[in-house]
C-alpha cells in the first residue's frame, strides 16, 4: 500500500483538500448586505456561503483517502480518481465563482490557492500509476 507512488499522490490530495477548509484562496472586500459597507473576508471553503462547495472539497479528500485502502482493487480505485478528478475540477470552477462575488479590485488571491489548483495534477499522477501496475500486472498474467 505505502511503498506505491501513488498512494503518496493520494494522501497529498487528501492533505491539500482539507488544508483547503482553513486556508484562503482569497481575501478581499465583500458586501455583505446591499446597504451595508464593505467587510474584508477571506474565502475558504468552510467559510464559503455555497455549501456544495464545502462538501466537494470535503468528498475529494475523503475519496482520496478511501481510494488509497483499495489497493488491491486497481479497477475500482481508477474510478474513484475520476470522480475525485471531476469534483476538484468544479471545486476550482466553484471556488473562482465565489471570489466574483467580492468587491472588484479590493481583493487579492492568496498564495495558498495553490492548494485548489493542485489536486487534480496529484489525481492524474496517481492514475497513471495505478494504470502502469495494472499494465505491469497483466503482463506478469500473460508469462505465467
Amino acid at each position: 500500500m505505502i511503498q506505491r507512488i501513488q498512494t503518496l499522490w493520494l494522501l497529498i490530495v487528501a492533505a491539500l483538500s482539507f488544508l483547503s477548509l482553513k486556508l484562503p484562496f482569497y481575501a478581499g472586500n465583500k458586501v455583505v448586505f446591499p446597504d451595508s459597507p464593505a467587510v474584508h473576508q477571506e474565502l475558504t471553503a468552510a467559510s464559503a456561503d455555497n455549501l456544495l462547495l464545502l462538501i466537494s472539497v470535503v468528498a475529494v479528500g475523503l475519496l482520496s483517502a478511501i481510494t488509497v485502502f483499495l489497493f488491491k482493487q486497481r479497477k475500482t480505485q481508477l474510478k474513484l480518481i475520476l470522480v475525485s478528478f471531476i469534483l476538484s475540477v468544479a471545486n476550482i470552477v466553484m471556488f473562482i465563482m465565489e471570489s466574483q462575488k467580492f468587491v472588484h479590485h479590493e481583493g487579492n488571491y492568496s498564495l495558498t490557492s495553490v492548494f485548489v489548483f493542485l489536486p487534480p495534477v496529484f489525481l492524474m499522477m496517481a492514475a497513471n500509476g495505478i494504470y502502469r501496475d495494472e499494465k505491469l500486472i497483466k503482463s506478469m498474467d500473460r508469462l505465467r
